[in-house]
C-alpha cells in the first residue's frame, strides 16, 4: 500500500504513493494532536490548526497520505485541506468512498471549525483520556 520510507523521531514514516484512501474522523479521541510531526514543512498538530481556526472534528475528511509508528501502533497521518495535516489512530477513522469524500471535502473548514473552547485547550481532553486508558488498560 504504501512505498518510501523516511525516518522521523524514532518512528518510520512510509509515504503512501499508490491507491488513495479516503477517510471520515469519527473519534476525536484517537487524534493525536500535540505530535511534532512535520511532513513537507507543514506541522501535523493543534498549533498549525489554530492559524486556520480549524480542528479535527468528527465528519471532517481527508486522504491517508502516510503511516507512521509510534509507541501506540500506527498512526495515520490525513490530509484534510491546504496545510491541514492530522494524525490518527486507524480506529478512529472510517473509509469513505471517493464520492462521499469529493462531495464533502470542501465543508471541512466549516465541519472542522475550531470552537472557542477548543481554541482555549492547551489539550484534548478526550486525547489525554484515550491516552490514559491505553497506559493503564482501562
Amino acid at each position: 500500500m504504501c512505498s518510501g520510507k523516511v525516518l522521523f523521531y524514532f518512528a518510520t514514516i512510509d509515504i503512501c504513493n499508490n491507491m488513495e484512501t479516503f477517510v471520515e474522523i469519527i473519534n476525536t479521541a484517537k487524534v493525536r494532536s500535540n505530535t511534532d510531526l512535520e511532513l513537507s514543512g507543514i506541522f501535523a498538530n493543534k498549533n498549525e490548526w489554530e492559524k486556520h481556526s480549524f480542528y479535527s472534528n468528527v465528519g471532517v475528511v481527508g486522504v491517508i497520505i502516510a503511516e507512521a509508528q509510534s509507541c501506540e501502533g500506527k498512526i495515520l497521518i490525513i490530509h484534510c485541506g491546504d496545510r491541514l495535516i492530522v494524525p490518527i489512530l486507524p480506529e478512529g477513522v472510517r473509509c469513505i468512498s471517493f464520492t462521499e469524500y469529493d462531495s464533502r471535502y470542501s465543508q471541512n473548514l466549516c465541519v472542522g471549525k475550531m470552537t472557542e473552547s477548543q481554541k482555549r485547550q492547551k489539550f484534548n481532553v478526550e486525547e489525554l483520556m484515550d491516552n490514559w486508558s491505553n497506559m493503564f488498560g482501562l
